[in-house]
C-alpha cells in the first residue's frame, strides 16, 4: 500500500554541492523558523539516518513536518547572502530508515503511543527490515511482542499504537500520492485528520474540497486538480475559484464585491476570461444557495444574511421614536455651545446617534435617519464597502499628503510610504496635532 514512501538503503553521510537529492534526520529542537501560513520553514539537519553525518541547512515547504522526521529532499544546494550554504528544498518525501536504530526511532517519533521500550521490542520481534511490511499487513501483530525480559507490553499501550498506526499507515499513503503529484507532502497528516480513510478518494473526485480546511487555500487544491488532468474551464474549478476570490476579498474587508471586479479579479486567478462560462458558475452556486446576487453586487450567502440582519437592527433603531434613556444631567460650567449640548439630548432620547468629523475639528452629530438603499431587502443603510488598501470608506491613500490636510487624512497618505519603524513618528504626529 505504501512501498512508494522512500523504502531504500541510507545515502552518503556528506553530499556533492551538485546533489539534487538528499536523505536527512530533521534536528529534534524543533525548526528554526515557520512561516505564518506554515507554508515554508527552516530547519537543521543531518545527512543520512543518525547524527554523524554532516550538518546542513534545509529551507522550503517544511512548515507540517515533524522534528526527529527522515526526509528524502529534492531541490538544489545555494548560498545564501546572509545565512551562507543551505539546500534549498523542492518537494519532499518520507523516507522508511532500515537499520535497527533508526527503525526505532521512527517508532518513537511517529506513532503516538510507542515509547523507547517499546520500539525496541517492535524491532527485536520482527526485525529491522520487516516491521514496516508486518504491521502495514497486519498491525494487530503488535499484540505479539514482548521486552527482552518476556514481558507484556501494557494492553492499553498496544491498543493505542494499533489505532495509530493505521492513521500513521494512511498519513504515508498520501504523502505517496501527494509527492507522485508534485504537491508537497507536508500536509498529509491534516488531510487524513480531516477526511479519514477517504482522503485519497477526495484528493481524486473532489481535490477543491481542501479549501474547507484552515491554511489550504485554493491554489494548493487547484495544483493536486490541475496534476490530475482537470481543464482550466472544469466548471468544478471555477466554483471554487470564484467562490474563493470572494473570500479573499473578505478579508481585504469587502462584504461583497462588484461583478465587474469579481471577474477581473476570477480571470487573474483562473486565467479564464470567457464571460459566460465564469457566469454559468456563479449561477449554479447561487441555486446551491453558497451566493447571493443583488442587482450587479454578489455575496457570500452568510455575509449577505449577516448584513441584512445588522441593516435591520440598524434601522428598526433609526425609526424608533424619541425615548428618555436617562435622566437629563446638568449641563456643566464650561465653555459648551448650544449645538454641542445638543448631542447629550440626542445620546439621552435616541437610540442610534451618529457622530461625524475627523479628529481635532468640531463634532456633528444627528439621529441616524433611513435612507434608502437601492436593495429592497433594508430600508436603514446600504452595505458598507471598506477601502481595500486603507481599509476605512474615506480613505485615499494614493493621493499626496497636503500640510492643510486634518492630521487622520495626512497619516493615511503617509502610511503606504512609511516604514514600520517610522510609522510610530506619524502616530506620534497625530497625537501632538489632536492635542492642538
Amino acid at each position: 500500500m505504501v512501498g512508494g514512501v522512500g523504502e531504500f538503503d541510507i545515502t552518503a553521510l556528506s553530499a556533492s554541492p551538485d546533489a539534487r537529492e538528499i536523505r536527512v534526520t530533521l534536528s529534534r529542537s524543533g525548526a528554526r523558523y515557520v512561516s505564518p501560513d506554515l507554508e515554508f520553514a527552516v530547519w537543521m539537519a543531518t545527512l543520512g539516518e543518525g547524527r554523524e553525518g554532516d550538518r546542513v541547512t534545509l529551507a522550503g515547504p517544511l512548515g507540517h513536518v515533524t522534528a526527529g522526521e527522515q526526509l528524502v529532499c529534492i531541490g538544489e544546494f545555494s548560498e545564501h547572502p546572509r545565512y551562507g550554504s543551505q539546500f534549498s528544498v523542492e518537494t519532499f518525501r518520507s523516507a522508511l530508515p532500515k537499520s535497527r536504530e533508526g527503525v526505532a526511532l521512527w517508532l518513537r517519533t511517529r506513532v503516538p503511543g510507542i515509547g523507547p521500550t517499546f520500539a525496541r521490542a517492535i524491532v527485536d520481534h520482527f526485525g529491522a527490515e520487516q516491521v514496516f511490511a508486518e504491521l502495514d499487513r497486519q498491525p494487530e501483530r503488535l499484540r505479539e511482542v514482548r521486552t527482552k525480559a518476556g514481558r507484556a507490553i501494557s494492553r492499553r499501550s498496544v491498543e493505542h499504537a494499533i489505532v495509530a498506526w493505521r492513521e500513521v499507515a494512511t498519513v504515508r499513503e498520501v504523502e505517496t500520492f501527494l509527492f507522485t503529484h508534485g504537491i508537497s507532502a507536508g500536509l498529509a497528516g491534516r488531510l487524513v485528520r480531516q477526511y479519514g480513510d477517504e482522503v485519497v478518494a477526495v484528493l481524486t473526485q473532489d481535490p477543491y474540497r481542501l479549501v474547507e480546511l484552515p491554511r489550504v487555500g485554493f491554489k494548493f487544491a487547484d495544483g493536486i486538480a490541475r496534476s490530475l488532468g482537470v481543464e482550466l474551464d472544469d466548471p468544478q474549478r471555477l466554483q471554487a475559484g470564484l467562490y474563493f476570490v470572494l473570500e479573499e476579498a473578505e478579508s481585504d474587508g469587502n462584504t461583497f464585491l462588484p461583478l465587474r471586479e469579481l471577474w477581473q479579479r476570477a480571470a487573474r486567478l483562473l486565467a479564464v476570461d470567457d464571460l459566460d462560462t465564469l457566469e454559468s458558475a456563479v449561477r449554479t452556486r447561487a441555486v446551491a444557495g453558497d451566493v447571493v446576487v443583488e442587482g450587479e453586487r454578489i455575496y457570500r450567502a452568510e455575509l449577505w444574511e449577516m448584513e441584512r440582519r445588522l441593516a435591520a437592527a440598524l434601522g428598526e433603531r433609526a425609526n424608533a421614536a424619541p425615548v428618555e434613556l436617562f435622566q437629563a444631567p446638568h449641563r456643566p460650567a464650561v465653555d459648551v455651545s448650544d449645538e454641542q449640548w445638543a448631542v447629550v439630548e440626542l445620546v439621552r432620547t435616541r437610540p442610534l446617534v451618529l457622530l461625524t468629523g475627523l479628529p481635532g475639528r468640531r463634532q456633528d452629530a444627528h439621529p441616524a435617519r433611513a435612507r434608502r438603499d437601492r436593495s429592497p431587502r433594508t430600508q436603514a443603510c446600504p452595505p458598507v464597502r471598506a477601502d481595500r488598501e486603507g481599509g476605512a470608506p474615506n480613505a485615499r491613500p494614493d493621493r499626496a499628503r497636503r500640510d492643510d490636510d486634518p492630521p487622520r487624512t495626512r497619516l493615511l497618505a503617509d502610511r503606504g510610504r512609511l516604514s514600520a519603524r517610522r510609522r510610530p513618528a506619524a502616530l506620534k504626529r497625530l497625537r501632538a496635532d489632536n492635542r492642538r
